[in-house]
């Protein structure tokens, strides 16, 4: 099925309703349990451990015609015993392995590229682990860009909105406190 011919300069955004964020005494969510917080969801398979929990935006494009050609997921977890995320990008299987995948903010420049480290039938998932610098500035930004290419020799960008990351990981943070 076609995309669009501007397909090249792809930008998507994700609409997700927003959820209200942890209140102070809330009770944590149950084991697999999603929790919304504008265009991110939080996710932990054990409640009340931090580094059993993945924050993730997905973003679906369109075709013309309005059918789903592509979903793409930006998530990020903590790394044990480092102050920093682990992020990764998970994309078609059609991309092109050796350029990776690059993430800049809106202003700022790229982060050092985030190589592909593992394919499957449908997709394949690029990612690393940030420095603290990246860290902040991942948390600084309004939006990320990821650019890779296709195997087609196409290049393709995807904004992912930062609305809601940073509630999302003090909602993570503030249930493993106990708060």
């Amino acid at each position: 099925m076609p995309v669009s011919k501007h397909a090249a300069s792809i930008v998507a955004g994700l609409v997700l309703a927003a959820a209200p964020s942890f209140a102070e005494g809330a009770a944590s969510p149950a084991a697999g349990e999603k929790t919304v917080y504008d265009a991110w969801i939080s996710q932990c398979s054990k409640p009340g451990d931090p580094h059993s929990c993945r924050v993730y935006s997905p973003v679906t494009v369109k075709a013309d015609n309005g059918e789903n050609v592509l979903t793409s997921v930006i998530s990020t977890r903590l790394v044990k015993g480092q102050d920093t995320l682990q992020v990764s990008v998970q994309l078609p299987n059609t991309v092109w392995l050796p350029t990776g995948v690059t993430l800049s903010g809106e202003e700022g420049e790229p982060l050092e590229p985030l190589p592909f480290v593992v394919c499957g039938p449908q997709s394949c998932e690029a990612g690393r682990v940030l420095s603290a610098e990246e860290r902040n500035l991942v948390e600084q930004e309004d939006a990320l860009t990821a650019k890779y290419r296709l195997q087609t020799d196409q290049d393709v960008q995807l904004k992912f909105s930062m609305q809601g990351f940073n509630e999302a990981w003090q909602g993570v943070l503030a249930q493993s406190a106990g708060e």
